[in-house]
């Protein structure tokens, strides 16, 4: 699968309105309702890593379209990268 990197700007409309591709309503960017995930808290719970990693994958997909015309989503997908590379618990 591409780097997150690649898929910026991927299938999350124009931000004008109107009508999505699937018939449903595409808000605009400024009405959009916010929604903040973030995962690895604290250094040991790197399942947490696992499922940001699923949620991300998903939330790209095409299946996540009606989502992202509806919301603005804004993740952090490690909150304390510097408790993990030092083996920090």
């Amino acid at each position: 699968s591409p780097p997150v990197a690649e898929t910026k700007g991927r299938g999350g409309g124009d931000g004008g309105g109107g009508d999505g591709e699937d018939g449903g309503k595409v808000l605009p960017r400024e009405l959009r309702r916010g929604v903040v995930l973030t995962a690895r808290v604290h250094p040991g719970e790197s399942n947490s890593s696992w499922v940001m990693d699923g949620l991300l994958r998903y939330l790209l997909g095409p299946e996540a379209k009606p989502l992202r015309d509806q919301f603005v989503f804004k993740i952090v997908p490690m909150l304390n990268p510097e408790g993990g590379i030092n083996g920090n618990y």
